[in-house]
């Protein structure tokens, strides 16, 4: 056992960690064999101080572990590991995630955990917004793609807790611009359902909710949602439809107009040449005449 390198490679990861010059005494037991143990006990607690509260810390150890074999955090573990499960539990979507995140490293810091179990739970946080993507049709992959990171190796290589949270905070930002996207392309998906049935089904009665049923969607949200999209309300959007049928059948003189009428769900002659003259600015008859002479 070369003690004098041991000392080199204590200072050094002392001064790599902490930007910190020390000078290490190292008192080893009557046979030396303990030795190894008390630098990687050291060494994974600088790791661990590290982690928690930055690289420009100083620690202090005051305990060292008198038997062989014991690495740093290693029995604490399971106990500790229990009183952050109350807090991950809170964690079900992006609502507040950064608030949240900055609760569980405010607890991490007063722990014993080692840098490798707190990534772990961190990790663990990151899965329990998955939830909230596949409920709008999206996906982890699907986010990565979307802005083009590995997002837990991303996470998991950052060298400090106070990185994580901010890692954090811009993977609130961006996970909330993809949600948007999954329910806008999800939305698009239910109001193409609809639309493809209105297409469908235009010459007989419909209704507003007949659509919102097709489409999966409550009578109010798809009435809003609909609108967003098309640019028109359901009943507009009926009626343009069926004139713009009734215009292109109105070009085919052996058609009759109250056939027309039948054709394009309006069952009333009078009342459909009144939305006709409305939408058209002239009366079905009219309209016939100018396009055929």
């Amino acid at each position: 056992l070369d003690l004098n390198e041991t000392a080199r490679y204590i200072t050094n990861k002392v001064k790599d960690y902490f930007k910190l010059s020390c000078s290490v005494y190292i008192f080893p037991d009557e046979t030396g064999e303990q030795c190894p143990d008390y630098v990687n006990y050291g060494l994974g607690q600088l790791e661990n101080r590290r982690f928690l509260m930055g690289g420009e810390q100083t620690c202090i150890f005051e305990k060292i572990p008198e038997k062989s074999g014991i690495s740093a955090g290693s029995e604490c573990f399971s106990k500790e590991r229990i009183s952050f499960s109350g807090a991950i539990a809170e964690i079900s979507g992006l609502a507040g995630l950064t608030e949240k995140i900055q609760k569980l490293a405010d607890k991490m810091k007063a722990s014993n955990l080692t840098a490798g179990e707190c990534r772990r739970i961190l990790t663990e946080c990151v899965y329990k917004v998955l939830p909230a993507f596949r409920s709008a049709g999206g996906t982890l992959k699907g986010m990565e793609e979307y802005c083009g990171i590995d997002v837990l190796k991303n996470m998991q290589s950052l060298e400090t807790l106070e990185h994580i949270i901010y890692w954090f905070q811009d993977f609130e930002s961006v996970a909330d611009a993809y949600l948007a996207e999954c329910i806008k392309g999800q939305r698009r998906g239910e109001i193409g359902t609809a639309i493809q049935f209105i297409q469908e089904n235009y010459g007989q009665p419909l209704r507003l909710a007949d659509a919102a049923e097709k489409a999966g969607l409550s009578t109010a949200y798809f009435s809003t949602v609909f609108k967003k999209e098309t640019g028109k309300s359901f009943s507009e959007y009926l009626t343009d439809l069926r004139v713009e049928r009734a215009r292109e059948l109105l070009g085919d003189r052996d058609i009759r107009i109250y056939e027309i009428c039948e054709i394009v769900g309006y069952p009333d002659p009078n009342y459909f040449s009144k939305i006709f003259r409305k939408a058209v600015g002239m009366s079905p008859e009219k309209y016939r005449k100018q396009i055929t002479g």
